[in-house]
């Protein structure tokens, strides 16, 4: 399940790189400013796929892969796919080299003028208002119905505590720049939250819930 897993950070990522760096006229809410280090593109995707072995292990390790590969063939059974749910044999560099390409093709829906922006409540704001690019998002990137079954099993009753822990890796994953320090624990669990409503929105998990 790597290839799905991993979809809600790319997302996010892609949304970070177009519309969520976008500027507009929003005043700032409270919050602060987390401690980070000033890297460059090339740095943080160098970061990025640095994290990604030990993404891996780790969702290998505590059986989330095996678990949501259990629960995408009961759903396919549920809603009488004929398919089987798809297993994780597709490279993450595919996956990241797409979202490079959706970066540049979305740029100039959004804009040029870009600029750092950590505060959580913007960065929703943002994804809030570029949300129409999604269609265009998962057109690129191949995501389908079954990305959006992948998605649903982190917020089925009782996966509350892996959801929570993968959404924090999510933003790990997307602001390799910002230290995992104590200093910025509270930044993260904002973060964290933040991550789980957009990806809620994003990949309309609602619909794709157990009945």
């Amino acid at each position: 399940m790597r290839r799905l897993c991993l979809l809600i950070p790319f997302i996010f990522l892609l949304f970070a790189e177009t519309a969520i760096s976008a500027e507009i006229n929003q005043p700032k809410s409270n919050y602060t400013t987390p401690i980070f280090s000033e890297m460059n593109v090339e740095a943080k995707r160098a970061a990025r796929k640095a994290y990604l072995p030990k993404l891996m292990a780790k969702y290998t390790q505590n059986q989330t892969f095996l678990k949501m590969h259990a629960y995408m063939a009961k759903r396919y059974a549920e809603l009488k796919k004929l398919s089987d749910p798809p297993t994780p044999d597709l490279l993450i560099t595919e996956t990241l080299n797409k979202t490079q390409t959706v970066f540049e093709k979305t740029k100039s829906i959004v804009g040029n003028k870009f600029k750092r922006q950590y505060d959580p409540d913007i960065i929703e704001a943002n994804v809030n208002k570029y949300l129409w690019l999604k269609g265009l998002c998962f057109f690129i990137l191949g995501i389908g119905e079954e990305h959006k079954i992948a998605v649903a099993y982190f917020f089925e009753p009782g996966n509350e505590s892996i959801k929570q822990e993968f959404m924090l890796d999510a933003v790990k994953y997307s602001y390799p720049e910002v230290q995992d320090c104590p200093a910025n624990a509270a930044w993260f669990a904002r973060m964290g939250e933040m991550m789980e409503r957009i990806a809620y929105r994003v990949f309309t998990v609602e619909k794709y819930l157990s009945k």
